[in-house]
């Protein structure tokens, strides 16, 4: 089942809180490409739609958190 993304949002707010000033910059939720047989993460593919999205171009269903 999905989450949406406000849900995410919410459930990781607790969390960031107590990471300080350790937190990541940017939580970005989106559909994972996969690969290969094993439906593995293409992590190549994960980056450059990350970078995308960090340039704010349109990617459909992407959302920064």
């Amino acid at each position: 089942s999905s989450v949406s993304a406000q849900a995410l949002a919410a459930d990781l707010a607790a969390v960031a809180a107590k990471m300080g000033d350790h937190r990541p910059d940017h939580i970005l939720a989106a559909s994972i490409p996969l690969s290969g047989r094993s439906h593995k993460p293409d992590r190549a593919a994960a980056a450059t739609l990350a970078a995308a999205v960090l340039r704010g171009e349109p990617v459909p269903g992407a959302q920064v958190l």
